[in-house]
């Protein structure tokens, strides 16, 4: 249950009761998070940064809510807030400086510097993924997405088929509509048909998020790249 920055640089490690963080390339602690009483630790992330600690723990007063802590790297505790009813999925900002934490009944946003509150949103059900772009915010979940301001309020709601996929960025999706392979820019409000599909198609984009492999049964074609000007 171990967690790593983006460069691998700081390692998060549940200890006992405890996390400690830890400098990788030295191989010494940095700080430690003391945990005795807080709850049972469900899971540790780190900012892409490096500089926060999240912990997601069970609520010692309420057992089927969780709790979401923010500390930074010395273990000093920046927020603590109450999700309610579980799961929880999280996403930082690119830069570390906000979190999105989701569950079935709302998304909460806060800045991770002093840990303040900076909106609640509508979310969705069985949320499966969140991610923070430069200006929205995207949470998904088995055949709907919702899309937020940076301050939770919503800019637009969509009901997709089974079968989509979204890119790394949040920024677009693609999804068989009518019979057609179908990929919408979400920023822009665009669409683009791309042939032929169906609904038992598999779609999934490369991490990138230019191209995408559109599998129908045993053959997998890849569409030419998407990007704005095409």
């Amino acid at each position: 249950r171990h967690a790593l920055d983006a460069d691998g640089d700081r390692v998060a490690l549940p200890i006992g009761d405890d996390v400690w963080i830890l400098d990788a390339d030295r191989g010494r602690r940095v700080g430690r998070i003391r945990g005795r009483d807080a709850g049972e630790l469900l899971e540790v992330a780190l900012s892409p940064d490096g500089e926060r600690v999240l912990l997601l723990r069970r609520d010692p007063n309420a057992s089927q809510d969780v709790v979401v802590e923010l500390h930074d790297v010395r273990g000093r505790r920046k927020l603590r807030a109450s999700m309610g009813m579980g799961p929880v999925r999280h996403a930082f900002s690119e830069d570390g400086t906000l979190l999105a934490a989701a569950t079935a009944r709302e998304v909460q946003l806060f800045g991770t510097g002093a840990g303040q509150a900076r909106g609640t949103g509508p979310s969705v059900s069985a949320v499966a993924s969140v991610h923070v772009g430069t200006g929205e915010v995207v949470v998904r979940g088995p055949e709907a997405l919702r899309i937020l301001e940076l301050d939770g309020s919503e800019r637009q709601s969509l009901t997709l088929p089974l079968q989509f996929d979204v890119t790394p960025d949040g920024q677009r999706v693609a999804a068989c509509h009518e019979g057609q392979l179908e990929v919408r820019d979400l920023l822009a409000g665009r669409r683009e048909a791309r042939g032929p599909c169906r609904a038992s198609d598999e779609l999934r984009w490369a991490p990138g998020g230019a191209l995408l492999a559109h599998r129908q049964g045993a053959l997998t074609r890849v569409p030419r790249p998407f990007s704005p000007d095409t």
